[in-house]
């Protein structure tokens, strides 16, 4: 997801990556996503003085061993983080991009993606990315697509 960081360059966004402690004072949870966005400033933790907690979108890039608990697990905890706003689920062992947009009702919309000609969008920060993009030169197994 390497992709995404030029694109913010005009906007008062910033990414970071798993290496970044977003903390989620209310469940004094520290976790570590594959990328998150910020933006509008950061806001730091009470309870991890090295913590993000402002975290707006979510990324997160799927394995076998990640799915289940990064579909679950992880995204209940991420929202209790009141700026989250997008969850966006990277399969690595076959095409598919999801995102989960948050609805003013606090019910989550899907929209997923899978064709290699398609855009999937980032709604929140107003971003379209090629699927291409983010499959390029990668080489799916038989196996891992039936």
């Amino acid at each position: 997801m390497t992709t995404i960081g030029p694109l913010l360059t005009t906007t008062k966004c910033r990414q970071f990556d798993g290496n970044t402690n977003l903390t989620i004072d209310a469940l004094k949870a520290i976790i570590h996503p594959n990328f998150f966005v910020t933006c509008d400033g950061i806001k730091e933790s009470k309870f991890d003085k090295n913590g993000i907690t402002n975290a707006r979108v979510i990324i997160e890039v799927l394995s076998k061993t990640t799915a289940l608990c990064d579909r679950t697990g992880k995204f209940t905890k991420y929202k209790q983080i009141p700026e989250f706003e997008e969850y966006v689920l990277i399969n690595q062992d076959r095409r598919l991009v999801e995102t989960f947009i948050k609805q003013e009702n606090k019910l989550w919309y899907l929209k997923d993606y899978e064709e290699l000609d398609e855009r999937f969008v980032i709604q929140t920060l107003n971003l379209e990315i090629s699927m291409e993009a983010i499959y390029k030169d990668v080489v799916f197994k038989i196996e891992d697509l039936i």
